[in-house]
């Protein structure tokens, strides 16, 4: 149901690099040459000005920019290098590399600071894939001289000063396109590292899925999901699952009226919102087909077949989770839930934790900025702590299981909207009822909820979507309908 291409760690690509060139008998130089190759490509068919400049640093990864400029010139670009190093220090497939380039008479200078950025199109191959802090003040004033210009990048295998494991981008040079080589790399997928990388393309350099198979991927790119197959002639209800949402506090209650209304567009059989006499009153009017009760009655929705609580949850009401995590089903934990959780923490098998950035930095008692500094660290350690199936939501939301993590490569701004996360709570919570994994229900809620965000985009741009909208498209992803009709 789930489709994936694995990703490896800085280390893991060095490792197949050696292998492969081992194994095949392969020159560096020719794997370099093959890069520099499909970089052209891209520039060519992504890029219509005709003025390029490289921004080539030592070792292979300013090698490959060598070796693009020399072939990028050979097509009849203007281009020109930019060094962060002396060339004539360059050694092995670099220097090989910058001989080509020589030869091909490219012109180039060495950077200094002050000097004058003009192009239509930049190039990165300053820093490669093994990246530590803290850059080189050369190399501070150059990425910062050069993210002012606003000059468009492409980033050579990463962006200069990412760190491809984590996603910290801190330190880096952002592109609007990185060409990656032999396998895609976590960190170009996630968080402020996904913002930092633009549109990501990779290139496998001949290296096919028999060389990748010796190498664990615990970290996947989610890039597809099966819709759910068609029901039986003599389906009903109860087949479907029941899901019981918890209202909170009075001021918030249209949070779980949402949870209730995307648990019924993504196909719970029975949804039951337990709430107080307005709220009831509410969803009657808006929502007859939702069963409702009152708070004190949730431990006896004997039927229910997974929980959802926290939205319009208030942060401080550890009695209604308490309430909810009596019944003996799996719970999907949000928003106000989450806050109460890490106020008195707990462990469990049983339930999906989903936190934002913010909730996720009280969940481990650090700041929103470590976690973003390493999302998928932070992910694997809320779910140590915190047990089940954790989603971390943002920018390549991901989500992490006892072994396995998943990066989902849906969605985009649209969804920074009220309401959006209550909306992926109740998608998760059907989709178990129904019978996925709570690993599954994480994973496909999180593809379909980015999917529809992705569709809207394409016919309205990234304002002003509605989660009544969202919710239509939602079901048709679902359903295996490639867009609903929103209105």
């Amino acid at each position: 149901m789930l489709h994936w291409q694995p990703s490896l760690s800085c280390s893991q690509v060095k490792a197949l690099d050696r292998d492969f060139q081992q194994t095949e008998c392969m020159p560096g130089y020719q794997l370099m040459k093959r890069a520099a190759h499909h970089c052209v490509e891209l520039i060519q068919s992504h890029f219509n000005p005709r003025h390029c400049t490289v921004l080539c640093g030592g070792g292979n990864n300013g090698g490959d920019g060598w070796q693009i400029a020399a072939e990028l010139q050979a097509t009849g670009w203007s281009v020109n290098v930019l060094s962060s190093v002396d060339p004539q220090t360059l050694s092995g497939d670099a220097r090989l590399a910058f001989d080509a380039a020589s030869s091909a008479k490219v012109c180039w200078g060495r950077w200094t600071n002050g000097i004058q950025i003009e192009a239509d199109l930049l190039v990165d191959a300053l820093i490669g894939i093994g990246f530590k802090p803290p850059l080189t003040a050369d190399l501070k004033q150059l990425i910062n001289a050069v993210s002012e210009t606003g000059i468009p990048v492409l980033a050579v295998d990463c962006p200069s000063g990412l760190n491809v494991d984590t996603g910290d981008a801190q330190h880096a040079l952002p592109a609007v396109l990185t060409a990656t080589f032999l396998a895609l790399k976590p960190g170009l997928l996630t968080g402020d590292g996904k913002a930092a990388s633009g549109n990501v393309v990779s290139f496998n350099l001949g290296c096919h899925a028999r060389f990748l198979s010796s190498y664990h991927s615990d970290v996947q790119l989610l890039t597809e999901v099966d819709a759910l197959p068609a029901r039986s002639l003599n389906h009903f209800k109860h087949q479907a699952g029941h899901v019981l949402t918890f209202g909170g506090a009075q001021q918030t209650a249209g949070a779980a009226m949402l949870t209730a209304e995307a648990a019924l567009f993504s196909g719970a059989g029975l949804v039951t919102l337990a709430t107080d006499e307005p709220g009831q009153m509410a969803i009657n009017a808006r929502r007859p087909e939702v069963m409702v009760c009152r708070h004190q009655a949730v431990p006896s929705v004997a039927t229910a077949s997974v929980v959802a609580v926290g939205p319009g949850l208030a942060a401080s009401d550890k009695a209604a989770l308490d309430l909810c995590l009596q019944l003996t089903c799996p719970a999907v934990l949000d928003a106000g839930a989450l806050r109460v959780l890490a106020a008195n923490p707990k462990y469990s098998e049983r339930w999906v934790l989903t936190p934002h950035t913010g909730e996720a930095a009280a969940l481990l008692r650090e700041s929103s900025v470590a976690v973003n500094a390493d999302r998928i660290g932070s992910a694997k350690r809320i779910q140590q702590q915190f047990g089940g199936v954790v989603v971390l939501k943002g920018p390549g939301t991901i989500v992490c299981g006892p072994d396995r993590c998943i990066i989902n490569s849906t969605g985009n701004a649209a969804l920074g909207v009220a309401g959006s996360g209550d909306i992926l709570t109740g998608v998760i919570a059907a989709l178990q009822a129904q019978g996925l994994s709570p690993f599954d229900a994480a994973a496909a809620g999180v593809y379909w909820h980015g999917r529809a965000a992705d569709l809207w985009r394409e016919k309205h741009g990234e304002r002003g979507l509605s989660v009544s909208e969202l919710l239509v498209l939602i079901r048709a992803q679902i359903n295996g309908v490639e867009s609903g009709t929103c209105g």
